[in-house]
């Protein structure tokens, strides 16, 4: 089952950064686009100091955040 993110959910800056994405050929979902953008924003805080724990929170954190995103969505489906 694909899962997918409600448009009306994205947040601005992880849509545009989807957009150019899109627009230079590097066809991703939105879920990719808001990790990388996480990623980068590490990254450009700590330049050469972002390590392997500033990266194991950030995926912790990532998959947290869209495993509770798709159990609301698919518990709203589910009580219609």
């Amino acid at each position: 089952m694909e899962r997918k993110v409600e448009i009306k959910d994205y947040e601005e800056k992880q849509h545009y950064l989807l957009v150019a994405f899109n627009m230079v050929g590097i066809h991703i979902d939105y879920v990719t686009v808001d990790l990388i953008s996480t990623a980068l924003e590490k990254l450009f805080e700590k330049g050469g100091n972002m390590d392997m724990i500033d990266a194991q929170a950030i995926k912790s954190l990532h998959a947290d955040k869209w495993d509770k995103y798709f159990d609301s969505t698919t518990n709203k489906k589910t009580k219609k």
